[in-house]
């Protein structure tokens, strides 16, 4: 019983081409009549050509009639071959649209890609790259950094002007915003 009747696929048959002998015409999960309430097409197991069938749509939260179905810019398909949740536009939170992660090479999946303590989102605000625990290359994390209140984005700098680079105060374990760490 696919919830058509008879009489009514008949009818459909010459029109949208259902079979009155099969449930699910095109095979996709999805019975005809449930297609019919949905509004797909029963002669097309994909009915919005994002690579996923309409039944599995439906099973998964997706909606069969819209290849992206969270407005991220990435079909439903890639998203779910990605790992990512094709009902959420950011995945993991981060502020980040999971298209934008996949341009910038970050992992949409996780909050913070090169784990520097610092969410993707807010490294991109930042200026700082989301896929490099130290972007200015100084030896200390960017989030080190920023929690310090240090400079990212410059490995030449000594906020405390006491002649280290604050990459070089982080890797000797003295404060980089205080000339004279010990107080001697």
């Amino acid at each position: 019983d696919d919830g058509l009747l008879d009489g009514d696929e008949f009818e459909l048959f010459g029109l949208r081409g259902t079979d009155p002998l099969d449930a699910d015409t095109d095979d996709d999960g999805l019975l005809d009549g449930a297609e019919e309430a949905a509004g797909t097409d029963a002669r097309n197991r994909d009915s919005d050509n994002d690579g996923l069938l309409d039944g599995d749509e439906v099973e998964r939260g997706t909606d069969p009639l819209r290849r992206d179905t969270d407005f991220d810019g990435l079909d439903d398909r890639d998203e779910v071959l990605g790992g990512t949740d094709p009902t959420l536009a950011d995945t993991d939170g981060d502020t980040l649209t999971d298209r934008r992660e996949v341009e910038l090479g970050s992992d949409p999946t996780v909050v913070d890609t090169d784990a520097d303590g610092l969410a993707d989102g807010e490294e991109v605000a930042l200026g700082t790259d989301p896929t490099l625990a130290d972007t200015d290359s100084d030896g200390a994390a960017d989030g080190a950094e920023v929690a310090v209140g240090t400079d990212p984005l410059r490995s030449d700098l000594d906020t405390d002007l006491d002649g280290l680079t604050d990459g070089d105060e982080d890797a000797r374990g003295t404060d980089a915003t205080d000339a004279d760490t010990d107080d001697d």
